[in-house]
């Protein structure tokens, strides 16, 4: 894997191979390559049971807590995260391919189940190892099992796909201030969708700055 700065150069040299007058912003590269993965993501797993790779995948860390109010469910508390997941991008399988784990210190075996049947889950006597994990319309993970002893859980991992990896990152609970995402940090992208993810910027940017898509175009002004 590369770091989005890398990335954001790939792309800035291969525009100045048609133009070495141009002015192209970091930033705004930066948020090109997050919204176009995002978008080929979307359209590459669109069909349920996709294999989605690890390498698209993000890592947090989140901490937990006990909570008295809930709108969506009946219930007299709930686990929760205590902080909002950043946004997962808009797609089934990507939801459906939540993880969830309490790491090595827990033997516990986490569920991902939709909102519509977290509330009739948790009931069965005989798996009292399961958690079942759901996400709540405030996009905190809630957290529900057969026994109370889930409520002593403090931290869990997630991985997910998420719609900026950036502001993922930043969710983390592990998150270091002092840490540049630009360029001490992996970016969550199939280093074979980056051919794609960069034709289509480059293509976007020439088109902007009006340059024609061809190496001869600075010579004919001489």
């Amino acid at each position: 894997m590369a770091t989005r700065d890398y990335y954001i150069y790939d792309v800035i040299e291969a525009v100045r191979q048609y133009s070495d007058d141009s002015d192209i912003s970091v930033e705004h590269v930066g948020f090109m390559i997050d919204t176009t993965r995002a978008l080929l993501l979307r359209q590459k797993y669109t069909n349920p049971g996709s294999i989605i790779p690890q390498r698209i995948r993000q890592r947090l860390h989140f901490t937990l807590e006990m909570a008295s109010e809930n709108d969506l469910y009946d219930l007299d508390y709930n686990l929760r995260t205590i902080n909002a997941l950043p946004k997962l991008i808009e797609n089934s399988s990507f939801v459906q391919a939540l993880i969830v784990d309490g790491g090595s210190y827990y033997d516990y075996r986490f569920i991902y189940t939709s909102p519509e049947r977290f509330r009739y889950v948790g009931n069965d006597k005989y798996l009292n190892n399961i958690i079942y994990v759901t996400l709540g319309q405030d996009y905190r993970l809630l957290f529900k099992s057969n026994l109370d002893k889930h409520k002593f859980l403090d931290k869990v991992r997630v991985f997910g796909i998420f719609e900026d990896p950036q502001a993922a990152w930043e969710a983390s609970a592990d998150y270091d201030v002092d840490k540049d995402f630009n360029t001490e940090v992996d970016y969550p992208m199939d280093l074979d969708m980056w051919v794609q993810v960069k034709e289509i910027i480059v293509k976007q940017l020439l088109m902007a700055l009006q340059v024609p898509q061809d190496k001869n175009n600075n010579a004919s002004e001489d």
